[in-house]
């Protein structure tokens, strides 16, 4: 993986690990992810909640007239570690102006580049792009929690 983001380097802080940093983004995005499940979670007790079981025979019957919570109740709190993350990440920028004044001062030598947005593009670029691909991510999810959302619910089960 080293070799892989070697390219990254130049859009962070000067002597930042930057596998350290990687690492650091996808962990954020897999316990994101990890905690949206639980929106299966919240729709199983739902879908479960549509259906009666039979008095002799035993069988699951769906009820008559039942509806499903809709889509917007079962995702409160599905992203929440997401945006989280989003705020954590965004916080970033903070820690890497603060880290070209520490030890050796590269701030001062920053400054005194041709390219005076150097500084804010090293800051800045890393943080948004986890934050942006994340909230991507999180679209996908959210898209795919509506299409199971959709396609396993009865359809006389939705409400309108």
């Amino acid at each position: 993986m080293g070799e892989k983001i070697k390219w990254l380097e130049k859009y962070a802080p000067p002597g930042i690990d930057i596998k350290v940093e990687v690492i650091g983004y996808i962990a954020g995005v897999v316990v994101a992810t990890l905690q949206s499940l639980s929106f299966v979670y919240s729709y199983g007790y739902a879908l479960g909640e549509l259906y009666t079981y039979h008095g002799i025979s035993g069988k699951r019957v769906l009820m008559e007239g039942a509806i499903i919570q809709d889509f917007g109740s079962l995702m409160e709190g599905v992203f929440l570690f997401a945006v989280m993350m989003c705020g954590i990440t965004l916080f970033r920028t903070g820690y890497y102006y603060t880290y070209h004044y520490q030890g050796s001062k590269m701030m001062y030598l920053m400054k005194r580049l041709p390219d005076k947005w150097e500084v804010h593009k090293r800051c800045w670029t890393l943080p948004l792009a986890g934050t942006a691909l994340l909230c991507i991510w999180m679209l996908v999810l959210r898209m795919l929690y509506f299409a199971i959302y959709m396609f396993c619910t009865p359809s006389q089960c939705l409400p309108l």
